[in-house]
């Protein structure tokens, strides 16, 4: 099982990095193109669990697969997928195009920063606000942070997406005997 889950991860983390290499090489910025990009991650999320895990589901014999052992599959190919893709945006976001992500960085800054502003705890003390944003700067490039951002993102979005997936993947044991 780990072998083909890995295989499952591999492409599906390659498919993603693909895609958010190149959203963000594009510059999409802006609530459409964002949306635009989050629909073409759920669906490649959804129609790479989908293949790997009945290409999986066929080659476990009479013991079938049962729907706890298809939601592991995909949880587990999620993971490694996570894995992937935190490697690749380090690499990307390091030495490939590093200001296109600290434009990024300093977008999602500037938004923290315009809600932070409003709590009471950061509204009478703004160089509480200024120590945090530069302690989320700090972490937000951090190469440990980014990778495991994105392996705890893509185990729950894969594992949720298995919940309702390995239904229709789940392949019953074959019990005749002969």
């Amino acid at each position: 099982m780990k072998g083909d889950a890995m295989i499952a991860g591999a492409v599906m983390g390659m498919a993603i990095f693909i895609l958010d290499a190149v959203a963000m090489l594009a510059g999409w910025e802006g609530t459409q193109r964002i949306a635009t990009k989050n629909t073409l991650l759920l669906g490649v999320i959804t129609l790479s669990l989908l293949y790997f895990t009945r290409r999986f589901a066929a080659t476990t014999g009479e013991e079938g697969l049962s729907y706890g052992r298809a939601l592991a599959f995909m949880a587990l190919s999620s993971a490694f997928a996570g894995v992937l893709v935190g490697l690749g945006d380090v690499v990307l976001y390091r030495w490939i195009a590093p200001e296109a992500y600290a434009g990024v960085v300093e977008q999602s800054l500037r938004a923290s920063k315009r809600m932070l502003r409003d709590n009471p705890i950061f509204a009478g003390n703004p160089d509480l606000l200024k120590e945090s944003v530069a302690q989320a700067r700090v972490q937000m490039l951090s190469p440990l942070v980014i990778i495991l951002k994105n392996i705890v993102n893509l185990t729950m979005l894969g594992t949720l997406a298995g919940l309702f997936l390995a239904v229709f993947c789940k392949r019953e044991a074959n019990t005749y005997q002969p």
